[in-house]
């Protein structure tokens, strides 16, 4: 029996059977999150962050070809109000215009599937506005497609190497389920990592076939795919790097470097006039913005880490940490010796070298964790590179550290999930991760704990001078919770507010800061309630300041009574507040109250 399942854990069918379901999981992510296949439309939306830039470009050539400079923009604005579709370009309103720093790559090879998108919404008379659900399917699909072909190029290349198909599928369900690879081919789609993901696949299959069979139709090929490698996005060139290590020496790689210069010249001016169009098309995309044939579309962004890269930062901080968020990826590093023990020195050698160089590239840019995101997004394109160790690992280790090896395999995959389930509620927070905020929200899932990193951010502590109480009032209850226990002062007020009772306070002129609390007991009866305080400073009848503290997040056991305390320290010296607003939410549920206190220091 066993001797007739391993030849069909390697075979070609089952290969084809395992990527198509994981493609299949792939998609029911998206749709559970999105509801492509549902009868309502999901508020859920995929074009978000830098992926607006990237996706920007496909309405402006496509929808709205006659509207220069993104025009079209306002228009959009008021058809979604609240999607903030073009925050990440430069807009102009008094000229109706935006710039768009972002390379084209992304979109270039997004555009088949939005075009074809755009004819269908055309011909059945849909809302052609660029924006609407089948525009933003398309780009869904786009992805699942590009994850798709960079999956099948790996599937070549390392069973071209030798390795077992076997061994090759357990690395892409690692790479696919147990990386941030996921969150970028399941649901933010416009970000432009999946496609470099799959170019980068795409090259190294293809530019290792060429050194093996030295065809023409491969030069060209990589050539062509390095060009548009460079598009999308243009530090993940340096994949070229790998390249004189396909060879058996370095001796071999200038032998066809002669060779391509003295007799394929030809072969050669054909893959660099290939691999200039996608660069062209970049220039003209660029002159048609700004009016500038320029490469560099990032102004003043640079790389001004590269006396102090961030390689500890990058690989391994609470912040975005690759291997914090990745931990399947600790495979990549206890295969290093199995590695170094059993492929070609040249080859190792040649492989630290790219992986370091392109390290400390990615390390040496201005923004290292490279904005909003979960996990160190900046290293997807790298996971090619790090399957080479995790392959020698399953295809050399004894068993002691295959057991191992299996243990971290399956922890990782249900830790990067539980962070992508995190990330995906509101609970692992997008930009403001550190240690504390790792460890207070590390296996939580209840909805009480969405957005905690952001109101702990607000959070205000009392000073640590001695204080005095001003006036105190009492909580009743949620829906009448002041009740002043002695004579009610005149500068505070009992009021409604969106039929919400409110406690208002008028400060004096003399007043330098607001100093509060609210304390007491609750119990929450319910494991997704969060109730929260929210505190907010007017000028007359404009808002200026507000800030939110919630009770939920901090409370342990939900169906018994803790104590809470929530403090206010707010500085309104010189700012002319004339009246602030404390209003407490229920979280959507009631809970129960013991001696709940709000209380006026001075």
């Amino acid at each position: 029996m066993f001797d007739k399942i391993v030849p069909f854990l390697n075979s070609k069918i089952f290969a084809v059977f395992t990527v198509l379901l994981l493609l299949l999981m792939l998609f029911s992510q998206a749709d559970h999150r999105f509801g492509y296949t549902s009868s309502k439309e999901k508020d859920f939306n995929p074009i978000l962050s830098d992926g607006n830039g990237y996706y920007a470009y496909l309405p402006q050539y496509i929808v709205y070809p006659d509207s220069a400079k993104f025009g079209f923009f306002k228009h959009v604005d008021r058809l979604y109000p609240q999607k903030k579709y073009f925050e990440m370009l430069e807009q102009n309103s008094a000229t109706n215009s935006a710039k768009n720093k972002f390379y084209i790559g992304t979109a270039l090879l997004q555009a088949p599937f939005y075009f074809i998108a755009h004819q269908f919404h055309v011909w059945n008379n849909w809302k052609a506005d660029g924006y609407s659900l089948g525009y933003r399917f398309s780009i869904q699909i786009a992805a699942l497609f590009y994850w798709f072909i960079g999956i099948v190029a790996l599937l070549s290349l390392f069973t071209r190497l030798g390795f077992s198909r076997f061994s090759i599928l357990l690395a892409i369900v690692a790479i696919t389920f147990g990386t941030n690879l996921n969150m970028y081919t399941s649901y933010w789609v416009s970000m432009s990592h999946v496609y470099s993901f799959s170019m980068v696949a795409c090259f190294l299959n293809i530019a290792q076939r060429w050194v093996i069979s030295n065809k023409s139709k491969d030069l060209i090929l990589a050539f062509f795919i390095l060009g548009l490698i460079a598009i999308i996005r243009p530090i993940n060139i340096l994949v070229i790097l790998l390249l004189p290590f396909f060879f058996a020496s370095i001796s071999a790689f200038a032998d066809r470097l002669k060779n391509l210069f003295l007799k394929q010249y030809f072969q050669l001016a054909t893959g660099v006039f290939l691999a200039a169009i996608p660069l062209f098309i970049h220039l003209l995309v660029q002159f048609d913005q700004n009016g500038t044939w320029s490469l560099y579309s990032y102004g003043d962004e640079g790389f001004t880490n590269a006396l102090t890269p961030q390689f500890l930062n990058v690989l391994f901080s609470f912040h975005k940490g690759f291997f914090i968020y990745a931990p399947i990826m600790l495979l990549a590093i206890l295969g290093i010796y199995f590695f170094r023990k059993y492929a070609k020195s040249y080859f190792f050698i040649g492989w630290c070298l790219t992986v370091f160089i392109w390290l400390y590239v990615i390390s040496a840019w201005w923004c290292w964790d490279y904005g909003g995101g979960l996990g160190m997004r900046a290293l997807i394109e790298l996971l090619p590179l790090f399957l080479f160790p995790i392959l020698y690992l399953f295809q050399y280790a004894g068993r002691f550290v295959l057991i191992l090896s299996a243990i971290i395999f399956c922890g990782g995959i249900y830790f990067y999930q539980l962070f992508q389930f995190q990330f995906n509620t509101d609970i692992l927070h997008y930009g403001e991760m550190n240690y504390h905020y790792f460890k207070y929200i590390f296996h939580k899932k209840e909805k009480r704990y969405r957005w905690m990193v952001d109101f702990d951010l607000m959070r205000e502590k009392l000073p640590e001078r001695k204080l005095k109480t001003q006036w105190t009032a009492n909580m009743v209850s949620a829906a009448n919770w002041i009740n002043f226990p002695l004579e009610k002062p005149g500068n505070v007020q009992l009021d409604t507010v969106d039929n919400i009772p409110t406690l208002v306070y008028f400060p004096g002129k003399e007043e330098n800061s607001f100093v509060a609390s609210l304390k007491g007991e609750i119990k929450l009866n319910s494991p997704d309630c969060n109730p929260l305080l929210s505190v907010k400073y007017f000028n007359d009848k404009e808002l200026v300041e507000e800030t939110a503290s919630t009770i939920g997040s901090n409370i342990d056991n939900p169906s018994v009574f803790e104590g809470f305390l929530l403090e206010i320290n707010h500085d309104i010296k010189q700012k002319n507040f004339s009246r602030i607003e404390m209003v407490y939410r229920d979280g959507g549920c009631v809970s129960d109250f013991k001696q709940v206190e709000f209380t006026k220091y001075y």
